[in-house]
């Protein structure tokens, strides 16, 4: 491979371009801020350059939907590039086939893979085609609804009544009668699906366990040899019994779960590998799938788990070696941080021995192109001693100026010493004393933390880095509330990403309150803090009247007389199950003021947006249409958990110059000049009090199932050496984690914290492992002096580039996972449902239907714009006409006839005139426009993407033409599309001017959101007569189309049944009409 044709070709360094030798198998270990997302995108273009594959040919594996739509465009961009680059109009022609192809890209996430195969081979797996794909939140909700039935099955079932007389001998009545038992069972069931194991092999794990409860870690065992065991036989044989009615119950809940997930016809994403697993064990499935996907690239590697690379394995070797140039795999397992989703980095590991064992290589990234070279250095000595075999980042010399670096301890104090004597007859006081003064002194330090971050930011503001570079990174999602109060204080613009700190607002917590009053039975504690919020507004002595009339009569109706307010909410408790969820929620809006109450409050405007999100949440709760409403509080709770995990960051900009505040989960990807990271006193050795571990960590004495924590077994040490290998292996996870937060950093890094040093918390692991925090600061001694220069850094890697996006993209808070729609796919919604659903929602082909798809009416002059798409060569026709403007709207010449000869094969003489014709009809309409002002640019097919008010949705499209003039003072846009439409009158421009009009609505929006600009003017060419119509989009245009979109674009998320989408009148050119009929 010529490394310097690479390095020419495709913008590539030395280490890049050795990765895009196609022709082997590369495991790529890529550190943070190398360019990996540059070789991944270069070599994908390689692939089709000139490795003669096509966009079919390549299945390209992201981590997340975002991470996929940014793939996808980083690749259309990258064609882009090469297209205005080359002068070959053959090669040209050639990148614009590229072009076209590449929306339908098999580029995506491992469980959207899956979907696919499993959808196209449903009937092997024996299931139905249509179902809906439920998300971690539903499989919670749903486990907890037939959880309690699986235990009554169990506890009413006389077989079972010795065993659990044992629970009840060894664990306790109360971990019975309290419905412990399920909780453990429930928790097992997660962390066996978590780690992608079977219940059988949970099942084999286990069994295999109980008969070595003696075993030992192996020092333990040097000390043990020859010794009799520490366990009777009696006490074993107790243990067993439990084990097994705990195994049992588990197979029981795993039976039970996919009974209801079959009655409701959906499945969840463990089922979606599953299944992809048992279709490619069939030798014949397997090998037409490996016949048409000859190419695998997957992103993040390490992050993927056992069961995925099972199926990579399936697709991508023959006789356990892996076919050259294959598969190329790209991560970095200091970025391994997804632990909780099963995601095991050692995966990463075997996959680059079997590439090397192929014939392939393993390849490093080793240059930090993102960071400032003393941010590096600081990065590489502080993991020296953090992580095992740590392989340090070269340094760039990429970004210029200064470096920065600052930290904040703040000791609270251990309160130990209380004068006893007179506490000592209720010694529990002592206790709860020391509690209180060390909360109150952390909360004050805590404080105290906010204001150093504020300060600090106030600070590099003077230095010149806007507030829209800076981000304060949280390694969960709550804890936020003081640094919003210090921000606030400063008047420092801020925005918060990914929802985090969402579920501790308090107007949050108190519609939590309101839902589980209404919908529990007995919740004395909820109903309390319903009438102390501001919806009811009760006082404190009023609340403690009602507090005492509960305690009294043992019941919360015995208090619902106790004045109209409660009496009305009881009410409201009773009609509650006539409504869905967001109905009653709507109603409890208007009975209880709780718009107007919280718009009259400080930061009303937010606490408003607050409870529309909350609202969202319930109508996406009633839509997915497997709930009672009596589950919503079960739902919010398993969201809460959920979202406590992770988050994506989905930008809210209403002030585009803010500080962004996010976790480190949701930060992964992205860069920022200056990066704080408070809190880090967070605990990272975190205690099992279940009753019940699953061991999923394997190691050189295997894996041991489930083990009981008990007193019995303790002795020998099997259940502490388990949790140890858990508490090992998420440590280890946390380093990773805090890893990923630090290497977010261009120029400027501080860390801080509230220490306590008896906690096992990330700041003492730091301080114990020997890092020097005043060393660093030393330094970057020089950043005292700094003052930032404008465009003074030229960064190689073409990484995701948040502040541009930042200062003209408008998208909400939000935590759950956002949908992307293409503009094409609402019109052909409005043009046909019926169609729609076919090629987007089941995802039949049109071209394996065996129909005449040239049969079409003898009357062309009757024929619509969507009929025309709909003739194949019409269409083809119609894409040649495109690239051909888009070199004549450059300057280029054009030989039209050598074109036409090369690339459309079968075409009369007639369209070739046509085509001619068109162009002709072009440089007319071109001559007839005049536009006073200067043309700064003109931008040839602009691909945009622009989130929708209100909505989770991204809205996606392309413009044919985009030109920005300055006009004056200032600058404008015009829109240009063109139109290959038959046009034979004045009714055939008026309905095709309003069959685009929702078309140039969204193009309008789109300019508005990504330049703010005005639009001088929008032109749609008629390239059939040498005509133009101005598109006249007026303001009530805008809104009423965008909302129109809005709810097209919701019915399409929240619809898969057939009989929901309407079918058309316009069928005889439809390629699914016998189907559809």
């Amino acid at each position: 491979m010529n490394i310097e044709y690479i390095k020419n070709v495709y913008g590539v360094n030395d280490e890049q371009a050795r990765a895009l030798d196609i022709s082997k198998n590369i495991a790529l270990h890529a550190g943070a801020g190398s360019g990996k997302t540059r070789v991944l995108t270069r070599r994908f273009l390689r692939l089709l350059l000139e490795g003669g594959a096509n966009v079919d040919d390549i299945v390209a594996i992201t981590f997340t939907k975002k991470a996929a739509l940014e793939m996808k465009e980083r690749v259309i961009d990258l064609v882009n590039k090469f297209i205005e680059q080359e002068k070959d109009s053959k090669k040209r022609d050639a990148l614009r086939k590229i072009k076209e192809e590449l929306p339908l890209a098999n580029i995506s996430t491992f469980h959207s893979f899956c979907d696919t195969l499993v959808k196209e081979n449903y009937y092997i797996v024996g299931i139905e085609p249509m179902y809906k794909i439920v998300e971690e939140v539903d499989t919670l909700t749903l486990l907890n609804r037939i959880a309690d039935e699986v235990l009554d099955e169990f506890v009413n079932n006389s077989e079972y009544r010795d065993k659990f007389e044992t629970v009840a001998e060894i664990l306790g009545v109360d971990y019975l009668s309290k419905k412990k038992i399920i909780e453990d069972v429930k928790h097992l069931y997660k962390e066996i699906k978590t780690k992608g194991d079977s219940i059988e092999e949970a099942k084999k794990f286990t069994e295999n366990n109980i008969n070595r409860f003696n075993e030992l870690n192996p020092k333990e065992n040097e000390k043990k040899k020859g010794k009799k065991s520490n366990i009777n036989e009696e006490d074993l044989e107790k243990l067993q019994k439990i084990i097994h009615l705990v195994m049992e119950m588990v197979e029981a809940l795993d039976r039970r779960y996919s009974e209801e997930k079959k009655s409701l016809g959906v499945l969840d994403f463990n089922d979606l590998e599953k299944y992809t697993l048992q279709i490619l064990e069939v030798e014949e499935v397997r090998n037409r799938i490996k016949e048409r996907y000859k190419y695998y690239l997957v992103d993040e590697f390490q992050d993927t788990n056992d069961v995925q690379l099972k199926i990579l394995s399936y697709l991508t070797e023959e006789g356990n070696k892996i076919k050259d140039g294959k598969l190329f795999v790209v991560g970095d397992i200091k970025q391994s941080i997804y632990l909780f989703r099963g995601a095991n980095y050692k995966v990463f590991e075997d996959v680059t021995d079997k590439i090397k064992n192929s014939g392939g290589e393993k390849l490093n990234l080793s240059t930090n192109y993102r960071s400032h070279d003393k941010i590096v250095d600081i990065i590489n000595n502080m993991f020296e001693n953090l992580m095992d075999a740590y392989e340090p980042s070269n340094v760039s010399n990429g970004v210029k100026g200064e470096a920065g670096f600052d930290f904040c301890i703040l000791e609270t104090e251990e309160k130990t010493n209380f004068d006893t004597k007179q506490l000592k007859e209720r010694r529990v006081e002592v206790e709860e004393l020391k509690f209180f003064l060390e909360k109150e002194d952390k909360d004050e330090k805590r404080r105290n933390e906010a204001e150093y971050v504020a300060e600090k930011i106030l600070e590099l503001k003077e230095k010149g880095i806007e507030y829209k570079d800076i981000a304060i990174l949280f390694r969960g999602r709550s804890g936020v509330l003081e640094f919003e109060n210090s921000l606030k204080k400063r008047q420092i613009p801020y925005t918060i990403l990914g929802g985090i700190g969402y579920f501790e607002r308090q107007e949050i917590r108190d519609l939590i309150n309101i839902i589980r009053f209404i919908y529990r039975y007995e919740d004395k504690l909820s109903l309390l803090g319903v009438l102390r919020s501001p919806f009811v507004g009760l006082s404190d002595n009023e609340v403690l009247d009602v507090y005492n009339i509960i305690n009294e009569n043992k019941y919360i109706s015995s208090a619902q007389n106790y004045n109209d307010k409660v009496k009305r909410l009881f009410e409201l408790k009773e009609e509650a199950p006539l409504y869905s969820v967001s109905s009653f929620l709507k109603k409890l809006d208007k009975e209880l003021k709780i718009k107007e109450i919280l718009l009259l409050q400080e930061d009303g405007v937010q606490k408003y947006r607050n409870f529309e999100k909350f609202l969202e949440i319930a109508e996406e709760f009633d839509r997915k249409g497997i709930y009672s409403s009596i589950e919503f509080v079960d739902y919010l709770e398993n969201l809460i958990e959920v979202s406590q995990k992770e988050g994506q960051a989905f930008l809210d900009t209403e002030n585009s110059n803010a500080v962004k505040i996010m976790t480190i989960h949701a930060s992964k990807g992205l860069e920022f000049e200056a990066v704080f990271i408070p809190s880090l006193d967070y605990q990272i050795e975190k205690s099992n009090r279940n009753r019940f571990v699953y061991d999923k960590f394997n190691d050189e004495k295997g894996r041991y199932g489930i083990v009981i924590n008990h007193d019995a077994i303790k002795k020998d040490g099997l259940y502490k050496y388990v949790e140890e290998k858990r508490k090992e292996e998420e440590k280890k996870e946390e380093i990773r984690i805090f890893y990923v937060g630090v290497t977010r950093a261009i120029r400027y890094l501080s860390l801080s914290a509230v220490r306590k040093k008896s906690e096992k918390t990330l700041i003492n692991y730091l301080v114990d492992c020997g890092i020097n925090f005043e060393r660093y600061v030393e330094e970057t001694s020089t950043f005292k002096d700094y003052k930032k220069e404008k465009e003074e850094n030229n960064y190689e890697e073409d990484i995701f580039d948040i502040n541009n996006a930042l200062e003209n993209i408008n998208t909400k808070i939000d935590y759950i996972p956002k949908s992307i729609f293409s503009i094409s796919r609402y019109m052909l919604y409005k043009d046909c449902p019926r169609r729609y659903f076919f090629r987007y929602v089941a995802k039949i082909d049109e071209g394996l239907l065996d129909i005449d798809f040239l049969n079409k009416k003898e009357d062309e002059d009757e024929q619509n714009e969507a009929e025309i798409v709909k003739n194949i060569n019409a269409a083809e026709v119609g894409k040649f006409v495109h690239s051909i403007l888009e070199d004549v709207s450059k300057g280029y010449k054009v030989d039209i006839e050598d074109r036409i000869n090369r690339e459309l094969y079968e075409i009369s003489n007639e369209q070739k005139e046509k085509i001619k014709t068109m162009v002709q009809n072009y440089e007319k309409i071109e001559k007839s426009i005049k536009i006073n002002g200067e043309k700064l640019f003109s931008h040839q097919e602009f691909n945009f993407r622009v989130p929708l008010p209100n909505t989770d949705i991204i809205l996606m499209g392309i413009i044919d033409r985009l030109d920005i003039y300055q006009i004056g003072d200032t600058k404008k846009a015009v829109v240009i599309d063109y139109k290959t439409n038959k046009v034979n009158s004045e009714e055939d421009k008026e309905r095709i001017k309003n069959h685009y009009l929702h078309q140039f609505i969204a193009y309008r929006f789109a300019v508005d959101k990504i330049y703010n600009i005005d639009i001088e003017k929008m032109y749609l060419y008629l390239l059939d007569t040498g005509e133009y119509i101005e598109m006249d989009i007026k303001d009530e245009d805008i809104q009423n189309g965008i909302n129109d979109i809005v709810e097209v674009f919701n019915f399409m998320e929240t619809n898969r049944e057939l009989n929901n989408y309407d079918r058309c009148e316009k069928c005889y050119l439809c390629n699914y009409r016998f189907i559809c009929e």
